[in-house]
């Protein structure tokens, strides 16, 4: 005040005690000091204190998170076993859960979740939490329309999806097979697949080891290789299991899950839509 030649003015308000700072300040404050004379400086040791322990907390929080979620596109995979292995693992599960607008209450919800059947989900006003297997995964609302996952069991004899209508047979024999040339169709090796399986768009950061190399490539990389139109990439679709992409659909199979001479058992995809 003194620095920029100004007056001081007190705002009236100050001592109004129906407001609650007053009534603080002026009333509950000088009272408590005439029994406990250091009450106002230990409020503020504390206040110190507590501001101290929630840097602390934050920055334990950050920390888990980190070990805990993995991001794949625009998707936070969350292993369930690991999850819930957290000391206050529920307290953990909120502060993930509070970032996506999804309430205290659905907390509980998503802990049941947890032991829910596959593609079982909860939504909040801007998230999707899905079960799958041992995982959670929280996709924006936003890309569940453009980039659904859709789930698909041992069972499954056919699946329609927006890039077409995938017919399934599992447990062909080897001896009475012959391994399909048309990029449409593939023969995966039974065995090496666990599941259910998920059918979803590609997303960036998707790599795979294309058909004949030992050595992954980018998803986006292969794409441009095969001279997709931006359309045609945008609409490209995988099939992955155990968080390994199997096939990129209508394009090629990965060659950690080809038919070998050591495979019995043969489960064939075809996307009927494009014969």
């Amino acid at each position: 005040v003194s620095d920029n030649k100004l007056t001081f003015v007190e705002d009236s308000s100050n001592a109004n005690i129906y407001y609650t700072r007053n009534y603080f300040r002026n009333e509950l404050l000088p009272s408590i000091q005439k029994v406990f004379p250091q009450a106002e400086e230990n409020i503020l040791h504390n206040i110190n204190r507590l501001n101290e322990i929630t840097a602390l907390y934050d920055d334990t929080v950050v920390k888990i998170k980190e070990r805990l979620i993995e991001k794949k596109g625009n998707e936070e995979h969350i292993p369930v076993l690991k999850l819930q292995k957290q000391l206050s693992f529920k307290t953990i599960l909120w502060e993930i859960l509070k970032e996506k607008t999804f309430t205290a209450a659905q907390t509980d919800e998503v802990i049941k979740l947890m032991n829910a059947v596959n593609s079982s989900y909860i939504d909040s006003s801007t998230h999707r939490i899905i079960k799958n297997r041992k995982w959670l995964i929280i996709s924006k609302l936003e890309h569940v329309s453009n980039n659904q996952i859709i789930v698909i069991n041992q069972s499954d004899k056919n699946i329609s999806f927006a890039g077409g209508e995938l017919m399934l047979q599992a447990n062909i024999n080897k001896e009475k097979f012959s391994i399909p040339k048309d990029r449409n169709e593939a023969a995966i090796d039974a065995s090496l697949l666990i599941f259910p399986l998920l059918l979803r768009k590609w997303q960036k950061g998707d790599y795979f080891y294309p058909l004949g190399m030992q050595k992954k490539k980018k998803v986006s990389r292969f794409l441009i290789d095969q001279k997709l139109s931006l359309t045609q990439k945008d609409n490209t679709w995988v099939i992955e299991s155990n968080k390994k992409i199997v096939w990129i659909v209508n394009q090629r199979i990965d060659d950690r899950f080809k038919v070998a001479d050591t495979t019995q058992n043969i489960f064939r995809i075809f996307n009927k839509s494009s014969f």
